[in-house]
């Protein structure tokens, strides 16, 4: 009876031992059962699951690490899915378009391409002279067509009255094929009206093309003076014998000159400077003789070609091209008019 008692007592004991494992409490170890010694489990790798604990730890109070956020696995940055992953903003940064240099860079500045070549136009030797003809020319008469009527020309608010005149089909170098040229046959003359014309002592140029066919003696081309003031009041023009000269009006020489031959077309030009005083003598582009005395002052009322009075000093010859500036052209500009290169 005493040994069943015994042993009726132990299994209470262990029943109830039972019951608290059950309830999670265990405060009286099996005897029977000694528990291996808990090890510190080995740190999990990033992005893995924390392992459960082995069904004999069941019960034990430990801490456990929370799992660490899972790495995303790596997306191709060319695809969609590359849109807001939290990756660096370098890898974020779309790669610029190819682009094809032809297309974005025009032909003409293309890198491997040479700079184009400015257009110069055609070389100096082969371009027209410059005719210089500005606001300051008072008067241009071209005398190379025949007037339609009558024996006046008109050029702007001037006129020119031709007595006695021919005209030639020769016209000077440098003018139309079909151009003609006034002659003066030692009879005729023409008679000019010029509005604004220089005084006798303004600045001024004149410039005219010719052709003798004879000389001998004084010989107009063309007189710039006033009748009325007399003596050193203008400009004469002309030949002292086989020379072109020019001299101030009613002088009894030349007093500017040089060679010129007879039969062939020439350009003259005469220029007078009143701050030296200077007046110069050109033919064909070429500066020939100066002169420094001061004319007479006073205003130019009469202007002729082939004289300075009918019946003296006559012309012999073509003329084509006279002008008069209030100006003083250069040495570029008279050359121009020379047509020379």
């Amino acid at each position: 009876m005493s040994g069943l008692g015994v042993s009726f007592s132990a299994h209470r004991h262990w029943m109830a031992a039972m019951l608290l494992i059950g309830a999670g409490g265990c405060t009286m170890p099996n005897p029977a059962y000694v528990r291996p010694r808990a090890t510190q489990p080995a740190p999990a790798d990033a992005g893995s699951e924390a392992l459960p604990s082995p069904p004999d730890q069941a019960g034990v109070s430990e801490t456990r690490q929370p799992p660490d956020v899972a790495k995303p696995e790596p997306v191709d940055a060319g695809t969609p899915e590359a849109a807001g992953t939290d990756t660096d903003p370098i890898d974020q940064a779309p790669a610029p378009p190819e682009t094809d240099v032809a297309q974005a860079v025009p032909p003409d500045l293309a890198p491997d391409s040479p700079p184009p070549t400015p257009d110069l136009g055609p070389p100096m030797m082969d371009m027209a002279p410059v005719d210089p003809r500005p606001a300051d020319m008072v008067a241009f008469f071209a005398l190379d067509t025949r007037p339609a009527s009558g024996n006046r020309i008109t050029s702007g608010a001037n006129s020119a009255t031709l007595t006695m005149m021919k005209w030639n089909d020769e016209a000077a170098p440098g003018l139309p094929t079909a151009a003609q040229s006034l002659e003066f046959d030692g009879t005729g003359h023409v008679r000019m009206t010029i509005a604004g014309m220089p005084r006798s002592q303004d600045r001024k140029t004149i410039a005219l093309w010719f052709k003798a066919t004879s000389s001998g003696g004084l010989r107009n081309l063309i007189a710039l003076f006033n009748q009325a003031q007399g003596r050193s009041q203008g400009v004469q023009i002309g030949f002292n014998g086989a020379r072109i000269a020019a001299w101030r009006f009613g002088a009894d020489s030349s007093e500017m000159d040089g060679a010129v031959p007879i039969g062939s077309w020439h350009h003259v030009t005469y220029t007078y400077n009143p701050d030296l005083p200077l007046h110069r003598l050109f033919l064909d582009g070429v500066e020939v003789d100066t002169f420094g005395e001061r004319p007479a002052n006073g205003e130019l009322t009469e202007t002729l070609l082939g004289t300075y009075e009918v019946g003296k000093e006559m012309y012999r010859g073509l003329m084509n091209d006279v002008r008069i500036y209030n100006r003083i052209l250069s040495d570029g500009d008279i050359a121009s008019l020379a047509r020379r290169p």
